[in-house]
């Protein structure tokens, strides 16, 4: 962070350095900031004005605009001769004012390469801002020199930040988890030559005190007692203490950044081209089984697997999943896990004690049969069918306080299960 906001410069130095610094540069709006942009003194600036509360008209930019902008292209944005919408669309108008503000968004971005089509190519406004939108972000590196950075610490121009989380532990064990490996997408090479994970911006710091005074510590080289009945070991002995909430034991600032997934092929469709392109996929043969889910009074989840003429070649409960990798044969019963964990809070409640958290089991399960039912849409070639029930018969079917319908619906139809294949709302689709 820069003391005061301003910007510090970075001298490039030989590759041997190790520290880089990334140039990052978007638009996070083209649709709002190109037409607002303007020549005044020579200068490509954008103006954004006021409105008026009472009717909510932007007076202060509209007189900006008659005073600032060349009067054909007034004249065409007055008319919405560019728009192929409007009665009086004219294609050489909208060619005309493609180009006055492919120059004025190339002005305006100079820390973007741009590689826009003449006016003329563009067959309607929004295929130009589409176009803008999908050559809006710029992530590189250039490498500096340790000397710079310690001298501007030392001038109390600049603060250091580690930003980091527990994967990138050296005590960390296991896989990273889905988060750390967005991050990492988001500066990996391969990814930046055609971007899919995008870093957005208005990203917020936080800080975050010290809430758990008197942690709950195993220390290091004494046996902690194993709680799967597969494990190898009764027990495990760790070199190094454990603490418990460790990261609800200190004063801490969090970082939290917006990550867009596929942000190019979102400018391809809009709901009801997407909608049609899905249905024309499937009406050609696109797929070859169907999974459908569906939840009862036995079952958190209930799911089965058809071909297309309706025969059953796969299905089993939910409530049951195997969470551990290394050990396949471990399989977690949720279902009593959750009955389990519903029966202790409600006890809690009666007797004024304190209420265990039930919200990260619910999570963990969710993660689990996420993954579980993506691996059989890849296997069967299939689309997922959710069974949409009125609020009484659910309530009938299932406990409101396990919800798990409700984070099935939430879960497996926004991010983990359907956003790797850019078909978000594919679920509007398949509704039964």
């Amino acid at each position: 962070l820069t003391k005061g906001g301003g910007r510090v410069q970075f001298f490039p130095i030989d590759q041997e350095s190790g520290l880089k610094h990334v140039n990052y540069a978007y638009v996070a709006d083209p649709t709002k900031d190109i037409p607002n942009l303007m020549v005044i003194d020579g200068k490509t600036v954008k103006k954004n004005g006021r409105k008026d509360k009472a009717t909510r008209e932007n007076k202060e930019l509209e007189e900006l605009k008659n005073k600032y902008l060349p009067e054909n292209i007034n004249c065409i944005r007055k008319s919405r001769s560019y728009d192929v919408s409007s009665e009086t669309f004219n294609k050489a108008d909208l060619a005309e004012y493609i180009n006055y503000y492919k120059q004025r968004i190339i002005e305006y971005k100079t820390n973007l390469n741009f590689s826009l089509k003449n006016g003329n190519e563009y067959n309607s406004y929004n295929e130009f801002l589409d176009d803008v939108s999908s050559q809006a972000y710029s992530l590189s590196f250039e490498n500096v020199s340790w000397q710079d950075i310690h001298k501007l610490i030392d001038d109390g121009k600049l603060l250091l930040f580690r930003i980091t989380n527990k994967d990138f532990s050296p005590h960390s064990k296991g896989k990273p988890n889905l988060h750390t490996i967005y991050w990492k997408m988001l500066f990996d090479p391969e990814n930046l030559k055609d971007v899919v994970y995008k870093l957005s911006g208005n990203a917020e710091i936080f800080y975050r005190r010290a809430s758990v005074k008197n942690p709950v510590v195993h220390k290091a080289n004494e046996p902690i007692k194993n709680k799967c009945q597969y494990s190898e070991n009764e027990t495990s002995t760790y070199a190094y203490d454990i603490i418990k909430d460790r990261r609800f034991t200190k004063n801490q600032y969090e970082l939290h950044v917006p990550i867009e997934i596929n942000y190019k092929n979102n400018l391809k469709f809009n709901n009801k081209s997407f909608n049609a392109e899905c249905r024309e996929f499937m009406r050609n043969n696109g797929i070859d089984h169907i999974i459908g889910i569906d939840r009862g009074e036995r079952h958190l989840l209930y799911l089965v697997v058809i071909d297309k003429n309706g025969k059953i070649v796969e299905q089993k409960s939910l409530n049951q999943v195997a969470s551990n990798p290394l050990i396949p044969e471990f399989k977690q019963d949720y279902k009593e896990l959750l009955a389990t964990r519903a029966g202790d809070r409600d006890e809690a409640r009666k007797n004024w004690s304190v209420i265990a958290n039930i919200k990260e089991i619910k999570e963990g399960y969710m993660s689990q049969i996420v993954h579980e039912i993506a691996q059989l849409m890849v296997k069967y070639n299939a689309i997922v069918v959710r069974f949409m029930l009125c609020n009484w018969l659910a309530n009938m079917k299932i406990s409101i306080r396990k919800k798990m319908a409700w984070c099935a619906n939430a879960d497996l139809f926004s991010t983990s299960l359907l956003g790797a294949q850019a078909i978000s709302t594919l679920p509007q689709v398949l509704c039964l």
